[in-house]
């Protein structure tokens, strides 16, 4: 039993050995198939069918090659037929001057007139049987092509017919040679790649970044259940808390624009203001002086609702510079509504802001260094 183990252990080690060797080999090739596709500019995620392209490309290689003999073929037997026709014109010309003599006529149009029905029946029927003979002997199975070729065909055309075959023919060698030469070096960088020791190393390379891509993977499956906890604890707050922070900005810059604007329409982050008219403005349109009230409303607002579960205090640094006269006292009464509710600490450098905000709210004035003072409403 200890024999028959060792056996299969040492069989099993065997095939083991065998199984790594060809998986390595296929690997090789794979990588020089792709290799040469590269080269000849084909790509494809499978190898079969990248291997079938290459094969199908040779193949059309080869049967350039044919068609290009097939081509020559038929040029020779054009050849030889034009000459073939050239000769019986010749015959013929000839024939008739010997007829014109034997008929002692003085000019072509009386013998003609007088043997024509005879003599020239006579020279076609020995033509046609000449030319029948010719056919058979020269094109054999294919006589009835040749026959449809001349029949359709204009004898004066059939060197520049010939011409163009010649020119078809060196268009299609140009092509075949072409084809034989990428073939060449698809062969030759096949080759190359099947002997180069770049891809052992570059096997190591894909698995590293198989293993990369696995810890980004991991990665961004955390980062993703992260974000998504984060967009429905926000979709949440603005579900819960968004309209009632709107409705209070809204009284609050009413208050403040005298009822010119009366109510805001947030919709993501484009927030638009709403006259007693109805007509809806972009806050983006509005002076800097409003835009700042506006959002000043938003920020006061968004505290109320902060403080109902613990209230901090407010700070404020000069915000009231660039409000006009009309709008500054009822910022001040607006800022003393937010400090019935929580306290609000208010720095500037302006003494008429401090003169005017005491007027408005019952605050305590703190003069600190370099003549700064905090209204503490």
């Amino acid at each position: 039993l200890l024999g028959l183990a060792r056996q299969t252990r040492q069989s099993l080690e065997r095939i083991t050995l065998e199984r790594n060797a060809e998986l390595a080999e296929t690997d090789t090739f794979d990588g020089a198939v792709r290799s040469l596709a590269a080269t000849l500019g084909e790509s494809d995620d499978d190898t079969i069918r990248l291997l079938d392209r290459l094969v199908a490309r040779a193949g059309t290689a080869r049967d350039m090659e044919r068609d290009r003999e097939r081509l020559a073929e038929t040029l020779t037997a054009v050849r030889h037929l034009h000459q073939s026709r050239s000769d019986d014109t010749a015959a013929a010309s000839s024939l008739l001057d010997e007829l014109v003599a034997e008929a002692g006529v003085t000019s072509v149009a009386e013998a003609e007139e007088a043997v024509r029905h005879i003599r020239e029946t006579q020279r076609l029927l020995g033509t046609i049987d000449e030319a029948e003979k010719v056919l058979d002997l020269r094109c054999g199975a294919r006589r009835d092509e040749a026959l449809g070729l001349l029949a359709g065909g204009d004898p004066l055309g059939w060197q520049t017919e010939g011409l163009e075959v010649e020119a078809q023919v060196t268009a299609a060698e140009a092509a075949h040679d072409g084809a034989a030469a990428e073939l060449t070096r698809a062969e030759d960088a096949l080759a190359a790649t099947l002997t180069s020791s770049d891809v052992p190393a570059l096997q190591l390379q894909v698995e590293s970044l198989k293993a990369q891509l696995a810890e980004a993977a991991e990665e961004w499956a955390v980062l993703s259940a992260a974000h998504r906890m984060i967009e429905a604890t926000r979709e949440r707050y603005k579900r819960e808390r968004q309209p009632l922070v709107v409705k209070r900005a809204a009284a609050l810059f009413s208050d403040i624009t005298d009822g010119r604007y009366d109510r805001l329409v947030v919709d993501g982050s484009t927030i638009m203001v709403v006259d007693t008219a109805g007509r809806q403005v972009d806050a983006a349109g509005l002076s800097r002086g409003t835009v700042e009230q506006l959002y000043l409303c938003l920020r006061f607002a968004l505290a109320e609702q902060l403080a109902t579960t613990s209230p901090l205090p407010l700070l404020l640094d000069d915000i009231l510079v660039n409000s006009d006269p009309g709008r500054a006292p009822r910022m001040a009464r607006t800022i003393g509504q937010v400090a019935q509710r929580q306290q609000v600490f208010m720095f500037t450098c302006h003494p008429w802001v401090v003169e005017m905000l005491t007027n408005e709210v019952p605050a305590h004035v703190i003069d600190l260094p370099a003549s700064r003072a905090r209204a503490n409403a």
